[in-house]
């Protein structure tokens, strides 16, 4: 252990340490804890019944639809992408400027989509001159899943990419996704992606990386954002955004890497991310966190009925099941609800499973387990709120 310190130490220096350190008193609380609270006095629980309607008094399942899954057959450009805007006068500009920038040296199709916007996004979008391949879409408000669901069905790129009209894509960035794709024949890359007020700081930051990933299991570790990496199009292939849901790039974890066989990400920056205080994840009070605990399920089955391995998303779901919808629904301040969402999240994960992971899966994941499978809600709180303290040190540790 002093060894790893050391190595640590020389390359990082003293703020990685603290995180280590961080880290590993966070293990050890864990573990201490853990197993009291394994014998301690177990809360009685709701009904899953109950749960529910408790979750829906609160904010009611979405009436989900799908768009049209059809996508055309012409393969046209090389690289397709994926504009939603809505309400964005602010940056729409700056976002269509980046587009404009592009170094790109292939065929490419930009469409831009807006979903209604009630601002003056549309005029200043149509204020600029664009060349023949850029497309925009105008829709009735829908949301943002319908507004990429639009996108998709409408692309004729090789390759698709999906870019927030309040972020920009990085000058170089699509070309270097694009060399790494055709370079390593790979159905997605990533690249890194750092915050646009603040370019050193980063909310993903990758090394060179290749692998052939077909039967692995979806790692936690990968980005569950539409934004900042290369798809290669046949992996959207009767996929589509869940409509009229929050959380819905959780999909990409479920139904497209799944279907991932060559996988890459690169050290090169790629995209540059606004950081918005109203934006989903940081409306901390809003009852639409509820969709949190709604979509896993959803997910499961159209991936279930896909024919995806579930084992290889058994992970994932209890990373989901516990470290987010821990941190969405605790900050309503409601102890019944946060019970609710624990009932059907364990429902959820038992549909489907029966055992924990193996070794190779970290201990607070196999407590998370645990919990589901023993019924046991003190000790998926806790351990859900230690994933959530790790997962903020290893975030601080990217950065």
């Amino acid at each position: 252990m002093t060894k790893h310190f050391k190595e640590a130490l020389r390359r990082h220096g003293l703020p990685k340490i603290c995180i280590a350190i961080g880290n590993l008193l966070l293990n050890l609380f864990a573990r201490i804890i853990g197993k009291t609270i394994r014998y301690s006095r177990r809360v009685k629980l709701p009904s899953f019944y109950e749960a529910r309607q408790t979750l829906e008094r609160y904010h009611s399942v979405p009436e989900s639809s799908t768009s049209s899954l059809k996508m055309s057959k012409n393969i046209l450009y090389d690289v397709t992408i994926i504009v939603p805007c809505y309400n964005v006068e602010q940056y729409i500009q700056q976002c269509i400027d980046s587009l404009k920038s592009l170094s790109f040296r292939e065929k490419l199709e930009v469409i831009l989509v807006n979903d209604g916007s009630t601002d003056g996004t549309l005029s200043i979008i149509e204020s600029n001159k664009f060349p023949d391949s850029w497309t925009l879409i105008n829709q009735s408000n829908s949301g943002l899943a319908v507004a990429r669901n639009k996108g998709i069905a409408a692309s004729h790129g090789q390759y698709l990419t999906f870019v927030d009209s309040d972020d920009i894509i990085d000058s170089e960035g699509l070309q270097t996704l694009w060399m790494a794709a055709r370079e390593n024949d790979l159905d997605l890359v990533d690249g890194s992606i750092v915050r646009l007020e603040n370019p050193n700081q980063y909310l993903y930051r990758y090394k060179k990386y290749v692998a052939n990933v077909k039967n692995e299991p979806v790692p936690i570790s990968v980005s569950g954002m539409a934004m900042g990496r290369l798809y290669r199009r046949d992996l959207w292939k009767n996929v589509r955004f869940p409509e009229s849901f929050w959380y819905e790039d959780t999909a990409i974890l479920y139904l497209i890497f799944p279907r991932v066989v060559r996988y890459g990400t690169i050290p090169d920056v790629t995209y540059h991310y606004r950081y918005n205080p109203n934006g989903q994840s940081k409306s901390v009070k809003n009852s639409r966190v509820i969709d949190t605990v709604y979509i896993i399920p959803k997910l499961l089955k159209l991936a279930s009925d896909m024919g995806v391995d579930l084992g290889r998303v058994r992970t994932l779901t209890l990373w989901q099941e516990s470290r987010f919808v821990y941190e969405r629904v605790s900050p309503l301040g409601d102890d019944s609800l946060l019970q609710a969402a624990f009932v059907c999240a364990m429902e959820s994960y038992r549909a489907y499973y029966s055992t924990c992971p193996g070794d190779q899966d970290s201990k607070l994941l196999r407590m998370i387990c645990t919990s589901f499978l023993s019924k046991d809600y003190e000790l998926w709180r806790f351990s859900s709120r230690i994933l959530l303290l790790k997962d903020q040190l290893r975030r601080l540790s990217v950065s």
